[in-house]
């Protein structure tokens, strides 16, 4: 951790969290690659863990084989020393084409995914979620961790942005639904779209977290997704199009997704929805 940024050290931060704030879970956000574009040589993290790491043909060093584990075991128990509960594992994705030039790639991305599902388990409980992590080579490699993003990011700022990011987690939910629950990322309460995003979320049966700028969340946005006991409306299972959503043309119609939650059917209804759109 930046010692300008926490000064007493993160456990400390954590800690002062917990007490100011009330929260119960804390969790951090990392990259599968080490750092986000992998692992810098001659840096105090290459010179502590060289002996886990891969150098790729293009100059790119990264977790990898055995080691991987020795690596991601050795962040994560330092991390739950410090008070954290889970973690976000994200540009997964990069991993294949980071270690390209290695003797068996596939083989290479199984061992660092089974490495991370491993570690996350022993420190975490397998508290994980699997962000960029939608190829094979990720999907199909991971034995522990249930829970992975399910789209691209959420862009707010892009034209029709809502539109593509719906798209994008309703029709990939036809799929990944069945092997894994889906994460359709974070959003903003103080946006224009911010009622369909808090729909979407509620009926995806997944997480929901905002990613609000400092003093702009809106809780009006926030409280219908909240039990009165404070628990989190969830719906069963990640959600699917209803069947006329997806065999046919939906240009100018309408996007329903439907779901359970317990004895009970949830459909949600996005009336403004257009193929042409969002491409």
């Amino acid at each position: 951790e930046d010692p300008k940024k926490f000064p007493k050290g993160l456990g400390a931060f954590n800690a002062k969290m917990r007490e100011k704030f009330d929260i119960d879970y804390i969790g951090i956000w990392v990259s599968f690659t080490g750092y986000w574009d992998s692992i810098a040589r001659g840096s105090e993290l290459y010179l502590e863990q060289y002996q886990n790491l891969y150098e790729a043909k293009s100059g790119i060093i990264v977790p990898s084989g055995q080691g991987a584990f020795d690596f991601w075991s050795t962040w994560f128990k330092y991390l739950k020393q410090q008070g954290i509960d889970f973690v976000k594992v994200d540009t997964q994705g990069s991993y294949r084409t980071m270690s390209t030039g290695c003797d068996n790639l596939m083989l290479t991305c199984q061992k660092a995914n089974d490495a991370l599902d491993a570690a996350s388990e022993i420190h975490f409980k397998g508290n994980m979620l699997n962000c960029m992590s939608m190829g094979k080579e990720n999907t199909f490699q991971r034995p522990i961790s249930s829970l992975m993003r399910n789209s691209g990011d959420y862009t707010p700022t892009e034209e029709k942005g809502l539109l593509r990011h719906l798209r994008q987690n309703a029709l990939n939910s036809l799929f990944f639904g069945h092997i894994t629950y889906t994460d359709w990322d974070m959003w903003w309460s103080k946006h224009e779209t911010a009622t369909q995003s808090a729909v979407m979320r509620a009926i995806s049966g997944g997480p929901v977290y905002v990613s609000d700028e400092v003093g702009a969340t809106q809780p009006e946005q926030l409280w219908p997704l909240i039990e009165d006991d404070g628990r989190i409306i969830r719906c069963d299972q990640p959600p699917v199009p209803t069947d006329d959503c997806i065999y046919e043309n939906c240009d100018g119609g309408v996007m329903k997704l439907r779901n359970t939650s317990g004895d009970c059917g949830v459909l949600a209804i996005n009336g403004k929805f257009s193929c042409n759109t969002i491409g």
